[in-house]
């Protein structure tokens, strides 16, 4: 599938600022490109410096990408991966260098700060988005032939991961989105092409195919399920934003499956805790009319089926593995209350409940209550994980039916129905 859309970069504004500079500049400067471009980018502006600055006046570029993820930016500011440092292979753009690397030792080990040249800096952030994009189509492209040969993605995933080749595997999801993954990818894509490059062309762009695949897939999931009522199927949508700690919904998957269960007659209510319903709306377009909830059990009341379409803390319902307390004989129907003191005995080393939390577990207060929400609900019940946060035994065991990414429904059926703690609750 040919991808037109999204391929170019709009550098517009960016060069008109660099004419600016070069016309208004009086002293020599070190300007340092951060923004994501096209590779080259950097040697264009060195050409309208050269152009428009005035005589004597010496502008030095330098590419200095930056690697931040929404909703961890200051961290990944202050504790970078790497900092990288692309200048010219002159002496003075190697002073340029030298005088930018002073700047990040106030706060990075020196063995994190690599020096290049300044397009192979601008290809090294384009590289590591499309990367990132390819492990997540991955995995996403391994999970739907896990569902159809009845496989375990969660297995394959640690299994393959555990091969220092291949490293950690991400989740399977809904699949990637942000404003700039999949603007990288294509910008590679069209790279390639012009370089007369097909078959590399052909690889980014499928990347993004898959992306689309998955959405389109999980959708039809959730349509199966649902085609037997007799009554129009409500679906209530938890999350909008494309991933969680942010407000950001740029290409975010739950546009296309809202539409999608929409064109499917299927209602939809979605309910997000940051996103504003302004910019639920303005994403979905006029043309989509869906109810947008002011809180979560509100989206769910009266629902068929949730989706669980964004990884906020309040949604999960999944410990590791190590700290899940099993108590088939001992569970209290009430999971509010002081569980921890009564039955914390023979919790697993080094299980602490407050580090939990304070890691990012939500809180009692904020937790969603889903024996509530199965109350408010109607048959059948049916909870679609797309992020991996639900704690599939423990949902069942609350009457739920539970669908996830890359396991087939006789996996889960296979499953023990056991009584399991998803949270430790305040003390």
């Amino acid at each position: 599938m040919e991808h037109s859309a999204g391929k170019d970069y709009s550098l517009e504004d960016l060069l008109e600022a660099c004419v600016t500079i070069a016309r208004n500049s009086t002293t020599n400067k070190i300007i340092v490109q951060k923004s994501t471009g096209p590779i080259g980018l950097a040697e264009s502006i060195e050409e309208i410096f050269q152009g428009q600055a005035k005589q004597g006046v010496q502008l030095e570029v330098l590419s200095n990408p930056e690697f931040l993820s929404q909703g961890s930016a200051v961290q990944n500011l202050l504790w970078p991966s790497r900092v990288i440092i692309g200048s010219s292979t002159s002496r003075e753009g190697k002073t340029a260098a030298a005088k930018l690397r002073l700047v990040y030792r106030g706060w990075v080990k020196p063995d994190r700060i690599y020096f290049t040249d300044r397009r192979t800096a601008e290809l090294t952030k384009l590289a590591s988005n499309t990367l990132l994009a390819q492990k997540i189509s991955s995995i996403n492209a391994l999970s739907s032939i896990c569902e159809s040969e009845r496989c375990n993605i969660d297995d394959i995933a640690k299994l393959c991961g555990a091969d220092s080749r291949i490293g950690p595997l991400p989740t399977p999801s809904l699949g990637f989105g942000g404003s700039c993954l999949r603007k990288d990818v294509l910008g590679l894509s069209q790279r390639a092409s012009r370089k007369k490059l097909p078959a590399v062309a052909s690889y980014f762009d499928s990347i993004v195919n898959v992306n689309e695949f998955q959405t389109q897939h999980c959708v039809s999931r959730v349509v199966r399920s649902l085609v037997h009522l007799s009554t129009t199927p409500s679906v209530a949508v938890l999350g909008f934003s494309f991933k969680k700690e942010t407000t950001d919904v740029s290409e975010t998957s739950v546009v296309p499956l809202t539409k999608a269960l929409q064109e499917a007659n299927i209602a939809v209510r979605i309910y997000d805790p940051q996103v504003s319903v302004d910019e639920i709306r303005r994403s979905l377009g006029s043309s989509c009319a869906v109810e947008i909830s002011s809180d979560a059990y509100e989206a769910c009341k009266d629902a068929h089926a949730i989706v669980i379409a964004t990884d906020w803390p309040q949604f999960v319902t999944k410990l590791p593995d190590a700290w899940r307390i099993w108590t088939a004989n001992s569970l209290p129907r009430d999971l509010s209350s002081d569980y921890a003191s009564k039955y914390l005995k023979n919790r697993p080393p080094g299980f602490d409940p407050l580090a939990h939390r304070s890691a990012g577990a939500p809180s009692a207060e904020t937790r969603l209550d889903w024996r509530r929400i199965a109350s408010l609900m109607k048959s059948p019940r049916c909870v679609f994980d797309f992020c991996d946060v639900a704690d599939r035994r423990y949902l069942r065991h609350l009457g739920f039916v539970v669908e996830t990414i890359g396991l087939s429904n006789e996996q889960m059926e296979r499953e023990p129905h056991v009584k399991e703690v998803a949270f430790i609750p305040s003390s």
